[in-house]
């Protein structure tokens, strides 16, 4: 089997490239097997610099919302750069979730944005949190995301579907 962390939870410990060759070379030693990067710089040479120098492949990202809407094609040669073709959004702002105009319209931009990645061989994932159960005419934003964005694929968080 292999394991795989998300670096968001560790956060703290890649912010800066040092910080995050160390950590990677420690995680490695762990036995992990790839990792997701979140929560450091978004800086694709050094994410590859520091993958490369580890051991450690990039599978999954997470990214600025505004990037994946209006730079798709530039994340996307920017993630190749670095071997993932897995990008991810930590979550949608909560002002646009409880806006139901706002949020449909969001929805519909990522699906746009990951239906252009999915032509170019990536993919691009959403991570859940609790506000996805927010209910816009007795529908969660969650559900209307599985029926109405076929481009969108999820990042399960459990402790959050719970």
């Amino acid at each position: 089997m292999k394991a795989g962390l998300n670096l968001y939870s560790i956060r703290n410990l890649i912010k800066t490239e040092e910080d995050f060759l160390a950590t990677a070379h420690k995680l490695k030693a762990m036995g992990y097997d790839y990792i997701q990067y979140s929560g450091g710089p978004y800086d694709p040479e050094m994410i590859k610099r520091v993958s490369e120098a580890s051991g450690l492949p990039v599978v999954l990202t997470h990214v600025p919302m505004d990037r994946i809407i209006n730079d798709t094609d530039k994340l996307m040669e920017e993630h190749a750069s670095f071997g993932c073709y897995n990008i991810g959004l930590g979550a949608m702002p909560g002002d646009i979730i409880v806006d139901e105009e706002k949020c449909k319209e969001t929805i519909a931009k990522l699906d746009d944005a990951g239906k252009r990645m999915k032509e170019k061989g990536f993919k691009f994932f959403y991570h859940n949190h609790h506000i996805e159960f927010y209910k816009h005419n007795g529908q969660t934003v969650f559900d209307y995301i599985i029926e109405n964005a076929p481009y969108i694929n999820f990042t399960v968080d459990t402790y959050w579907l719970q």
